[in-house]
């Protein structure tokens, strides 16, 4: 008995449909850290991330579905009518649908920077109250829509898929690369680009400024504020095209009825990490392989509830983990300080000792 499950274990993990939702979940998860990190580059926490998501990836499905509808004109599939319009009313929905998701996610993270940098309201509370709206839009917006027919609303279409001939003679691989959307290559060059962004940039040098030193900025006459939500509305960007992988892919219901936890885990990455982009996408994998186990080990395990809580047990883990490199260097710090008033210990010894290591 106990030979068979394990096997049935071992055969959900490695087969395709666990390592496609590690893809999915990793994708738009990649996407939301990444805004989360924006984010904390500006001085900003960005605990509206998951209303973020759960707006865009409303508005990006809706209005995808409500424009290929309008678009079909209620022809029947199969029929040589649906035939002549159902290539153009699926480019245009998923391209209404991306434009969608982008404004509406925009527009929800301008308000929070307004309420958040020009009403001083707090951060937290206001961060909570901005999810509690969000979740409450989308479920207004899924009634609405659940009361639509058949000629009003439809599914939407999903992003162009890219076919790879070479790797999809390979196993494995071939049927998780082979034919895959374009979300994946993107999410792959999002990090790099923000790193670039970020470290390689005047824009995003003054924005470590905003987290660190206040002071510096407006003695150069530049506007911490205008700064900050510059850089929230880049932040914005990335976790609406998170929310827009979800809406495209067509699972919006399962993700903007009530929280899941999506923008929790964002910020666990992130925050686990010490903001440093490396170590939070290792975080995102790493939270996207437990992830996938709740789906992919339903069949085997009746237990669902304590699968999906191993995710979160996780992510506490990692806050631990942190918390406990956090303390150890504020320790060292506080040595050094000590050091330095007492005489023993210089910058300049310190430098040098360092540059020794390094060779």
């Amino acid at each position: 008995m106990q030979t068979e499950m394990l096997q049935s274990v071992v055969g959900s993990i490695f087969s395709n449909q666990y390592l496609s939702s590690v893809i999915f979940i990793g994708i738009y998860l990649m996407l939301l850290s990444l805004g989360v990190l924006v984010g904390r580059r500006a001085g900003i926490f960005f605990l509206a991330v998951e209303g973020v998501m759960s707006v865009s990836a409303t508005a990006g499905y809706y209005f995808d579905g409500f424009l290929r509808a309008k678009l079909l004109g209620g022809a029947q599939e199969g029929s040589a009518a649906y035939e002549a319009v159902v290539g153009k009313a699926n480019t245009l929905g998923w391209l209404g649908g991306v434009f969608a998701g982008l404004l509406a996610g925009l527009l929800f993270t301008l308000l929070f920077c307004a309420l958040l940098l020009y009403s001083r309201a707090n951060e937290l509370i206001l961060g909570f109250a901005m999810n509690t709206l969000a979740f409450a839009i989308s479920g207004f917006a899924f009634n609405l829509a659940d009361r639509a027919d058949s000629t009003s609303f439809v599914l939407p279409a999903p992003l162009p898929a890219i076919s790879v001939p070479t790797i999809q003679e390979i196993p494995v691989l071939g049927g998780l690369f082979g034919t895959m959307s374009w979300s994946l290559p993107f999410a792959i060059a999002a990090p790099f680009v923000v790193f670039y962004l970020l470290n390689k940039t005047d824009f995003g040098l003054r924005m470590r400024a905003a987290q660190e030193n206040h002071a510096a900025l407006i003695d150069a006459g530049i506007s911490v504020e205008k700064l900050q939500l510059k850089g929230m509305m880049f932040a914005g960007v990335l976790a609406s095209l998170g929310g827009i992988v979800i809406a495209l892919a067509g699972q919006v219901k399962d993700f903007t009825i009530m929280p899941r936890g999506e923008g929790y885990l964002a910020l666990v990455a992130v925050w686990a990490s010490a903001g440093r982009m490396g170590k939070s996408m290792l975080a995102v994998l790493l939270l996207a392989l437990v992830s996938a186990l709740s789906p992919a080990l339903a069949g085997v395990f009746n237990q669902t509830p304590l699968l999906q809580a191993l995710l979160y047990v996780a992510a506490l883990g990692g806050m631990l983990l942190h918390s406990y490199n956090e303390r150890n260097r504020h320790r060292a710090r506080l040595r050094f300080q000590r050091l330095l008033l007492s005489g023993e210990e210089t910058v300049e010894k310190r430098r040098l000792r360092w540059h020794k290591k390094k060779k």
